[in-house]
Formats: structure tokens, C-alpha cells, sequence
């Protein structure tokens, strides 16, 4: 007589096989949907701490005020979707592990709908979280404070390039708005034994706002060359979108013109 199967044993065994079945077929399928975690939009601001252009002037904190109330009117539009990250990060002799000058990331949101710090992975440092705006306006408000009174130790080098991978890193989760500010002369000078990292600003606005280095005296005109150069460097690796402002006599407006019309 054919032995009769155990039904119930059989069960046992295959729920393992229902659940790993589509795990399985992740791993050799090419084009599996990853799980969705982080944030919808982000505001990544470079600052260059090199000597060639810090420390920072009163002129220069006028154009990083004007930078951070356009930060916050932009969360106050929804131009930038929420929960919206935003970190400031100076770099100098190496891009690639910038000094943060206000603390880690910080993460708004006003709501608890959408994704929560419950999605992000448990391994993954856990952010600061502001919901109330005026919270949001006075962090930023203080933090261009800790940005000047830090630019008064400028760095050897400017590794620009090690900072844009930084900064395309910390946007990757990122769903929707990729914003990155560029505060800088555009002078990249790396220490001898290093190259420039190749880095990839996919889906990104990127704002340069510039002036003329220490080290432009003598030629006025390099700084704007610079620009026109980055900017192609930047369309190139991705970016959907490249403005260029001065530093000198920036408004808000001008900002959330440059980077959103």
C-alpha cells in the first residue's frame, strides 16, 4: 500500500518556501522593487572651509540667512515634501568625511502620516526630529551662527568633489525633492596624492552660490569661468537642474527662482 502524505507535515514545511519564494526570486530577478525608507525630500548645504575662501565674512553670513529662510519657506510651500531632511556639511582637506558644524541630520515633519523613523532600518542613526516650524526656523536660525564662528579654522585643501559624493550619498533614500547648496569659490584644490572622486547627482537641483576666493585678486574674472565649468560637470553627473547665484546681495527669492522656475 503507497503510504498516504502528511498533510499537516507537508504544510509545516512549505510555509518556509511560501515566504522565501519571493526573497528568492529577488535575488535573480534583475529589476526587484527595494523597500521604501527615508525621507521625501532632502536640503544638503556644502560649506567650504578652505582657506581660500574662509573664514566667513558678515556678507557671507547675510547669504547663508538669506539661504536658510528660503530653506524654510520652501518646507512652508511643500515645495520640499515632508518629512524633509536637512544637513549642513563643511568640507575642506577631504570631502568625503565633512565636518558637520550643526549636529547630524535633522528630519521635519508636521504630521505623523506618511514614512515614519519606524521604516528606516534599525541599524541606521537615528535623527533629530522637529514638528513645529518656528522649532525649525530657530535650529537653522542658530545654526549659520555655528557656521561662522567654525569657518574661523579654514582647511588646507578643497576637495569639492569628495563633498558632491557626500552629499549625493546623503540624499540616495531620498524619493522626491534632492536639493543641494554649494557654498564655495569653485577653486578645487586637492592634496597631491589624491584624485577627485567621480560622484553622480541623480534627480538633484543644485544651487551654487559663489564669490570670488582669496586667491582671485589678482584675476576677477576666474571665479565666473569656474562656475560655467561646474556647472557642466554637474548636468554631466546628473543633476536636473544647475543655478548659479553671487553670494553678494542674494534674496530668498532669488533662491526659490533659481531652483524651482
Amino acid at each position: 500500500m503507497r503510504p498516504s502524505l502528511n498533510l499537516p507535515a507537508l504544510g509545516y514545511f512549505a510555509r518556509p518556501l511560501l515566504i522565501l519564494g519571493p526573497l528568492l526570486s529577488c535575488v535573480f530577478a534583475p529589476a526587484c522593487p527595494k523597500p521604501v525608507v527615508g525621507n521625501s525630500s532632502a536640503v544638503v548645504v556644502l560649506l567650504d572651509y578652505s582657506r581660500s575662501f574662509a573664514p566667513y565674512s558678515a556678507s557671507d553670513v547675510a547669504a547663508l540667512n538669506e539661504a536658510y529662510r528660503s530653506i524654510l519657506q520652501m518646507v512652508k510651500v511643500g515645495s520640499l515634501p515632508q518629512p524633509v531632511k536637512i544637513l549642513w556639511a563643511a568640507f575642506g582637506d577631504d570631502g568625503l568625511r565633512p565636518l558637520e558644524p550643526c549636529g547630524p541630520p535633522l528630519v521635519f515633519s508636521q504630521s505623523l502620516t506618511g514614512r515614519t523613523s519606524s521604516q528606516i532600518p534599525s541599524r541606521a542613526p537615528v535623527p533629530k526630529r522637529l514638528t513645529r516650524i518656528e522649532d525649525l526656523e530657530s535650529w537653522l536660525s542658530e545654526c549659520v551662527i555655528v557656521v561662522r564662528a567654525t569657518s574661523q579654522s579654514a582647511q588646507r585643501f578643497t576637495d569639492i568633489s569628495g563633498a558632491l559624493t557626500f552629499a549625493a550619498d546623503a540624499v540616495e533614500d531620498i524619493t522626491d525633492e534632492r536639493v543641494v547648496i554649494l557654498f564655495t569659490d569653485l577653486l578645487e584644490d586637492l592634496p597631491p596624492d589624491r584624485r577627485p572622486p567621480t560622484f553622480r547627482l541623480s534627480r538633484a537641483k543644485v544651487l551654487l552660490i559663489w564669490r570670488p576666493g582669496l586667491d582671485d585678486q589678482e584675476d576677477p574674472a576666474a571665479a565666473p569661468r569656474r562656475v560655467d565649468g561646474w556647472r557642466k560637470k554637474l548636468e554631466a553627473a546628473g543633476a536636473s537642474r544647475v543655478c548659479a547665484k553671487a553670494a553678494e546681495g542674494l534674496t530668498e527669492g532669488e533662491i526659490a527662482s533659481c531652483l524651482w522656475k
